[in-house]
C-alpha cells in the first residue's frame, strides 16, 4: 500500500471473530477536534484511525463517499477488502439490515437502550455480532492492535460497551462550548471530494449549546459505565497546545507505549483511511493548531448566550 500499511491476506480468521477486539472510542460533540485526534492517534504503531465508523453503514458505503486516502470507499484498497471480508457468508441486504439495527440501538432518543433494557433481544444480539465481526475484519485487514472509532455519539459508545467481544475504552473529548457554537454557526457547501457530503446550514448558538450540554452529559454517563481505568477526558485546547503530552494518558489507557524511536512528534500528521468525519481529513499533511477565531469573531450576543445557558458546564471543564 502507498501508506505502508500491510493488508493481511486471506479470509477473516475464525479467532478474529471471537478474541476481544480493542476499540478506542472518541465521544463528545461535533466540531470538537475528533477527526484531528483520530488522525494523530493513528500515527502511533499498532493504532488504526478508522474515522466515524458509525457512519459506514448509514451513508458512507451506500453513497460511495470518499476515504481520507482520496479514493471513493468502494475503490479504497483497504475498505473494499474490509467490507468484503466482513460480509463474506452473510445474506444479501446485510449492510442495510445493520444500518437499521445501528439506528435502533445507537439512537439518542432510545431511553431503553441507554438503560440497557434491550440487550437481551435477538435484534441486539444480531447488532452485536455484526459489530464485532466488522471490527474483526478491520483488525485483520489493517493489521492493527487498536481501532480508533471517532463517531462521537455517546449513545453509540454505550451500545459498544454492551457488545460482547469488544474491549472498549472511551476518550471523552471536549471543546469550549463557545468555540463549538461559533463553528456550528458557519455554513458549508457540498463538496464530496473535499469531505463535505451535504450542505450544512448555520445553527443558532442556543440550539448548539443545548446539544453540547446533552452530549457531554451522556459522554460522562458512558464514561461512568466503563470506569476510570477505561475512560479519560481530553480538552481540545490542551491537545492543540501540546499534542504528544496530551495524548499520553490516552495511550497509557489503551496500552500503547512505543519505543522512543517509534514515537511520532506530531509536528505534522497525515490522514490514513478515516471514513467520514471533518473535511480536514481530506486536506493532506496537517499541522495541529488551535482554532480560536471565536474569541475575536463571534458576536458578543451569541457568546453571552452560550455562557448564560452553559456557564455551569463551562466552569466544570475549566473554561470559565
Amino acid at each position: 500500500m502507498t501508506d505502508g500499511r500491510d493488508i493481511l491476506p486471506g479470509r477473516l480468521a475464525e479467532h478474529d471473530g471471537q478474541a476481544p477486539i480493542q476499540v478506542l472510542y472518541i465521544g463528545g460533540y461535533g466540531r470538537s477536534g475528533s477527526t484531528v485526534v483520530d488522525i494523530a492517534l493513528g500515527q502511533f504503531p499498532g493504532v488504526f484511525g478508522a474515522g466515524e465508523m458509525g457512519n459506514l453503514q448509514r451513508h458512507v458505503w451506500a453513497n460511495n463517499e470518499y476515504c481520507a486516502c482520496g479514493a471513493q470507499v468502494r475503490d479504497c484498497e483497504l475498505w473494499s477488502v474490509i467490507v468484503e471480508r466482513w460480509l463474506e457468508g452473510e445474506p444479501p441486504g446485510t449492510m442495510e439490515r445493520y444500518k437499521r439495527l445501528s439506528e435502533r440501538f445507537e439512537a439518542l432518543r432510545n431511553p431503553l437502550q441507554l438503560l440497557g433494557a434491550m440487550t437481551w433481544t435477538r435484534s441486539f444480539r444480531e447488532y452485536a455480532r455484526l459489530t464485532r465481526s466488522l471490527f474483526a475484519a478491520i483488525r485483520q485487514t489493517a493489521n492493527c492492535r487498536v481501532i480508533v472509532d471517532s463517531s462521537k455519539s455517546p449513545s453509540r459508545a454505550i451500545a459498544l460497551s454492551r457488545t460482547p467481544g469488544v474491549d472498549l475504552s472511551l476518550l471523552h473529548l471536549m471543546r469550549d462550548g463557545r468555540g463549538v457554537a461559533w463553528s456550528m454557526m458557519k455554513s458549508l457547501e457540498v463538496d464530496p471530494s473535499a469531505g463535505v457530503q451535504r450542505s450544512v446550514g448555520g445553527a443558532p448558538a442556543l440550539r448548539t449549546t443545548h446539544r453540547w450540554i446533552a452530549f457531554n452529559i451522556l459522554a460522562e454517563f458512558a464514561a461512568s459505565r466503563l470506569g476510570k481505568k477505561r475512560s479519560t477526558r481530553l480538552r481540545y485546547e490542551d491537545f492543540t497546545a501540546d499534542p504528544v503530552a496530551a495524548l499520553q494518558p490516552v495511550l497509557a489507557m489503551i496500552g500503547v507505549s512505543p519505543a522512543a524511536s517509534d514515537t511520532p512528534d506530531l509536528a505534522e500528521i497525515v490522514a490514513d483511511h478515516q471514513v467520514a468525519g471533518s473535511r480536514i481529513r481530506m486536506g493532506g499533511a496537517l499541522r495541529i493548531s488551535r482554532d480560536a477565531s471565536w474569541e475575536t469573531k463571534m458576536p458578543e450576543r451569541d457568546r453571552l448566550q452560550v455562557q448564560r445557558r452553559a456557564g455551569w458546564m463551562l466552569n466544570r471543564y475549566g473554561y470559565l
